[in-house]
C-alpha cells in the first residue's frame, strides 16, 4: 500500500533545513521596520510640538493603519470576509489578547516618547528581553543562565547611565523624566508579549488579520482612555495634520515588515535586529530636535542595552537549537535508506554528509500541518525550526488537524 499524503512530506520537512529561515529577505524587513518605526517617532515628536497629545496620535495611527488593512482586503482578496475577523474562537481570543497587548505597547511607548528624547525612550524600549527574562524569574521561577543574568545586569547598567538618578549622579548632570522612564520600561514588558503573540498568530492567519486587530483595537480603546489621563482632542494645524497622517503610513508599513519578518526569521536573529531602530532613533534625534541634545552618558547606555539584549537573543537561539532538540532528533540510516527509496534523495542528506555535520547542525525542524491547510485538507507544510520540540515518532502521530 502506498504512503499516506501526509507521509509525504516528511522527508522534506524533518531532513532539510528550512530556506525561508536562512534567507536575508525576513531579517531584513525586521531591520527596515526599525527606521519606518523611528521615522514615526519623528513624527510623533513633530505632532507634539505643534499641540498634539500622545493618545490623540495613537488614534489617527489606528484609524489609518485600520483604513489601509482594509484597503488590502478589499483590492488584494487574501482571504474570504467570513475569515476577516478570524476562523475559530480560539483565533479570535488571541487576536483580542494582541490587540489589546498592541494598543498598550503602542501607547505606552508614545507616552514615553513625549517625555524622552528619541534615541534615550528607544533604548529604554530595547531592555524588553532582559525585563521579560528577569520577570519570568520573579513571577514563574524559570532559571536564568549565568550568561543571561550577566547581561541583564550590563542593560541595568545602561538604564542607569540613561536615566542618571540624582542619587547617583547628584545635581552634576541633566536628569530625564522619571514618569517616561517608566512609560518605557512597562512599554518593553508589554513588547515581549507582542513578539510572541506576532509569531504565534503569523504562523496561521493572514498577517493583514493580525493587523485588522490591531489597527481596531487602538481605534476602539484610545477614545474610552483619554478622559482618564486628562488627554483631550486638539484640532491639528497643517504641519500636525501631515505628521499624523505620515505616522500611520509609517506605522502600517513597519507592522507590515515586522509581522511578516518575524514569521519567517528565527526569533532569535529577528529580535536582535530590531535594534536598528536605536541606532535610526538616535540619528533622527539630531536631525528632528535638535533641541535635544544627544549626551554622551546616553549613548554609551544605549550602547550598552543594545549590545547586552541583542548577544543574550542571539545566544538564547543558539541555545535552542543545540540543546533543546538534542541528537534524539536525528534519524538513523535506515530511516534516511528507506526514506529515500520511496520518496527520491532529492531532499535527503547523504550518509556521509551527515556524518560531517556537527551536533548543532543535525538537529532537523518538526513539521506540523498550518490550521488552514488541516481545515480544508491540504498538505501540511513546514513551519519554523524553533516553534516545535519533537522526534520523528511524535510528529508522525500528530499529522492530523490541529
Amino acid at each position: 500500500m502506498g504512503p499516506r499524503q501526509d507521509e509525504e512530506v516528511l522527508p522534506l520537512a524533518l531532513f532539510s533545513r528550512s530556506s525561508e529561515d536562512e534567507a536575508p529577505l525576513p531579517l531584513a524587513l525586521v531591520a527596515g521596520s526599525g527606521l519606518l518605526f523611528a521615522l514615526q517617532a519623528a513624527c510623533l515628536k513633530l505632532a507634539v510640538a505643534h499641540g498634539v497629545g500622545a493618545l490623540q496620535f495613537v488614534e489617527w495611527r489606528g484609524a489609518i493603519q485600520l483604513l489601509c488593512v482594509l484597503g488590502c482586503l478589499i483590492v488584494l482578496r487574501p482571504l474570504p470576509v467570513k475569515h476577516w475577523l478570524g476562523v475559530s474562537w480560539s483565533q479570535r481570543r488571541w487576536l483580542l489578547l494582541r490587540a489589546l497587548a498592541g494598543f498598550c505597547g503602542i501607547a505606552l511607548s508614545m507616552a514615553a516618547l513625549e517625555r524622552l528624547p528619541m534615541g534615550d525612550s528607544a533604548a529604554l524600549g530595547f531592555i524588553q528581553p532582559a525585563v521579560s527574562t528577569l520577570l519570568a524569574w520573579l513571577a514563574m521561577g524559570e532559571q536564568i543562565r549565568r550568561f543571561d543574568a550577566v547581561c541583564i545586569l550590563c542593560s541595568m547598567v545602561g538604564v542607569v547611565l540613561i536615566s542618571r538618578p540624582s542619587f547617583l549622579f547628584g545635581g552634576a548632570v541633566e536628569q530625564l523624566d522619571p514618569v517616561g522612564i517608566g512609560f518605557s520600561l512597562a512599554a518593553a514588558v508589554t513588547a515581549g508579549c507582542v513578539v510572541v503573540l506576532i509569531r504565534k498568530l503569523a504562523k496561521t492567519l493572514h498577517f493583514t488579520v493580525v493587523l485588522l486587530y490591531q489597527a481596531a483595537g487602538q481605534v476602539v480603546i484610545c477614545p474610552m482612555i483619554m478622559p482618564l489621563f486628562g488627554s483631550h482632542w486638539v484640532r491639528p494645524d497643517p504641519t500636525a495634520l501631515l505628521a499624523l497622517i505620515c505616522g500611520g503610513l509609517l506605522g502600517f508599513c513597519a507592522q507590515v515588515m515586522l509581522t511578516k519578518g518575524l514569521s519567517k526569521a528565527r526569533i532569535g536573529k529577528a529580535s536582535a535586529l530590531r535594534a536598528s531602530s536605536v541606532v535610526f532613533a538616535f540619528l533622527l534625534q539630531l536631525i528632528v530636535t535638535p533641541n535635544e541634545p544627544i549626551t554622551l552618558l546616553s549613548v554609551l547606555g544605549a550602547t550598552i542595552i543594545t549590545l547586552s539584549c541583542a548577544t543574550m537573543l542571539l545566544h538564547a537561539g543558539r541555545h535552542r537549537t543545540a540543546g533543546q532538540f538534542g541528537v534524539s532528533h536525528v534519524p538513523d540510516m535506515k530511516v534516511l535508506d528507506q526514506s529515500s527509496t520511496e520518496f527520491g534523495a532529492s531532499n535527503i542528506p547523504d550518509k556521509k554528509g551527515l556524518e560531517q555535520l556537527s551536533t548543532e547542525d543535525r538537529c532537523w525542524p518538526a513539521a506540523q500541518p498550518t490550521m488552514e491547510s488541516a481545515r480544508i485538507g491540504s498538505r501540511p507544510s513546514a513551519i519554523a525550526p524553533t516553534q516545535l520540540e519533537m522526534s520523528p515518532t511524535q510528529i508522525a502521530t500528530s499529522m492530523g488537524p490541529t
